[in-house]
C-alpha cells in the first residue's frame, strides 16, 4: 500500500506546511522538486498574515496554471494555523 501512495505523491502537486516557533512556510513540491514556497518572513503585520500568506501562495498558484493540490501536515495536529489554511484553500477547490 505504500508504494501505491508514493507513486500517488509523486505525480501529483503536494503542499507541505512546516512551522517554527515564529513562522509558517507553505512549499508546493512535484516530483520531489519545490514548484513554488511562500512563508511569512516577508509579512511585516503578525495581525492578518495566515490571510496574506495564503493569498500569496494562491496568487504563485494561479500564474503557474495549478488545478489541485493535496495537502501534507507534517505530522502537525489539525488544529489552530494548519486547519485556517487548510480551510481557505478549500474555498478556492484546489482540493
Amino acid at each position: 500500500m505504500k508504494k501505491k501512495q508514493l507513486k500517488l505523491e509523486k505525480k501529483s502537486n503536494t503542499l507541505i506546511i512546516h512551522k517554527s516557533n515564529k513562522h509558517i512556510y507553505l512549499q508546493l513540491i512535484k516530483f520531489k522538486r519545490v514548484i513554488l514556497s511562500s512563508s511569512t518572513l516577508k509579512f511585516k503585520k503578525k495581525k492578518d498574515f495566515l490571510k496574506l500568506l495564503v493569498d500569496d501562495l494562491l496568487k504563485k498558484i494561479k500564474d503557474k496554471k495549478i488545478k489541485k493540490i493535496k495537502i501534507n501536515f507534517n505530522n502537525y495536529p489539525f488544529i489552530g494555523n494548519p486547519k485556517k489554511i487548510y480551510e481557505k484553500i478549500k474555498k478556492t477547490n484546489l482540493l
